[in-house]
């Protein structure tokens, strides 16, 4: 039997239909058309027409085995067509942040924060000390995580950030050399007055409140005091925080 390659306006017709199927996502993501090329190319290379014998012995003509391979590359390319258009409404939705979340595109940057430790039962003396940190998304765009250093001692620091739909609250944790499990808080975000405020426990029933107040694009602060059942204060800190140009 003789084969040769599919006819141009099979391949034609099978761009067609996958550009047909595709074309929606393909303008809305930026796809590059060379993949419909790629495909093009692949179906005049591996599917052939030619005069063949079915199993009982007659011969078929050209012209039917064309419409035959015609039809198949047709269907074939909406099958991958839809494939990648699920492809694509996953990658959509792991892209996409919900209205939550997109309050928190403002921490992404590398930041210098100033830390103020007042008075209280863990900090007799006040101190300043300085803190350097970068924030990013992380988990497909779900999670900040911002990782940093106390200076001068230089002790790491990771702080994880997001919002839980089921709940419907931010969630902070954060962990450090004398603290691997993990300090958890909960929260709410005030558009009003661009401030977070959250409230967690520490040990033997201490509660802390913190808040992060937004001054602007650049600029935030935030607070974080800690009592023990009898409503004393075990720590009282507060910073400054300045996005890095």
């Amino acid at each position: 039997m003789h084969l040769s390659p599919v006819p141009a306006v099979i391949q034609s017709n099978m761009t067609v239909a996958l550009a047909i199927v595709c074309r929606p996502w393909l303008m809305r993501t930026g796809t590059p058309p060379g993949i419909l090329l790629s495909w093009k190319a692949f179906a005049g290379h591996c599917i052939y027409a030619g005069t063949s014998t079915d199993v009982i012995g007659n011969s078929t003509h050209p012209l039917e085995n064309i419409m035959q391979n015609r039809t198949t590359v047709i269907l074939t390319s909406m099958v991958i067509g839809a494939s990648l258009i699920s492809v694509a409404k996953a990658q959509d939705t792991a892209l996409k942040k919900s209205s939550e979340l997109q309050v928190l595109d403002r921490y992404v940057g590398s930041w210098e924060e100033t830390v103020i430790s007042k008075p209280a039962l863990w900090t007799p003396e006040r101190t300043t000390t300085t803190i350097t940190s970068t924030r990013k998304w992380i988990l497909n765009g779900q999670m900040i995580e911002n990782k940093g250093a106390w200076l001068p001692g230089k002790n790491e620091f990771l702080h994880l950030m997001t919002y839980d739909p089921q709940r419907k609250e931010y969630r902070q944790w954060y962990y450090d050399k004398d603290n691997l499990v993990p300090q958890v808080y909960r929260g709410k975000w005030d558009e009003a007055t661009q401030t977070f405020t959250f409230t967690g426990p520490f040990a033997d029933g201490i509660q802390a409140t913190g808040q992060q107040k937004w001054l602007n694009k650049d600029t935030f602060t935030w607070t974080l005091e800690a009592k023990d059942r009898t409503g004393k204060v075990v720590l009282d800190m507060e910073a400054k925080c300045v996005r890095k140009k």
